[in-house]
């Protein structure tokens, strides 16, 4: 028995032996008989975009401490951040929102309806995919601070609106303008 496993045992070494090595369609092969022994090759990376952000779930409006104000303002200071973001290079991350800005209650007779503003650091904003925060390239956490505020309301009652977040890469592209000499003065040609 142990003469037969032997023998089994050399028969298949012998065999893995003797199959040829092929050059797969990924490989170059050059062996002695090569007219050109160079070989040049590409080195890939291939890293793709990443990116967390995080916005708040819930903003709660509380009444400020000022008692000087003429009129009762409730606010709150959020929150968006985002770290590990790695975009290409001419990239950044932007985040918009969309709202009415109308804070209402859920009561089904109720018609009185509240405005309320956001503002980051670059004051309020307003209107549709208004943008709100804008990341680079970095490891390091980013933050962008956004306030909510609304005047004291006429009636009591609990107050809700739904903001959306939505969260882009952008590339900024930059238009060219310059005079076209083969047209008269004030013509120009518009280029990307």
């Amino acid at each position: 028995m142990k003469k037969l496993l032997a023998s089994v045992l050399a028969i298949t070494m012998c065999a893995t032996m003797a199959v040829p090595a092929f050059a797969t369609a990924n490989e170059i092969e050059i062996n002695q008989g090569s007219t050109d022994k160079d070989a040049e090759i590409d080195v890939i990376l291939e890293v793709a975009p990443t990116y967390t952000v995080t916005i708040p779930a819930t903003v709660e409006l509380e009444k400020e401490d000022n008692s000087s104000a003429p009129v009762t303002i409730y606010s709150q200071r959020a929150y968006i951040t985002a770290e590990n973001v790695r975009l290409e290079e001419g990239q950044t991350l932007q985040v918009t929102i969309n709202t009415d800005y109308t804070l209402a209650t859920s009561e089904d007779d109720a018609e009185y309806t509240l405005p309320y503003t956001i503002s980051g650091d670059s004051g309020a904003v307003s209107g549709e995919d208004a943008l709100v925060a804008e990341f680079e390239t970095g490891t390091e956490e980013q933050s962008q601070p956004l306030t909510f505020r609304a005047e004291d309301p006429e009636y009591a009652g609990d107050y809700s609106d739904t903001v959306t977040f939505t969260v882009s890469v952008y590339e900024d592209t930059t238009i060219t303008v310059t005079p076209d000499p083969d047209y008269g003065e004030g013509d120009i040609t518009v280029g990307f």
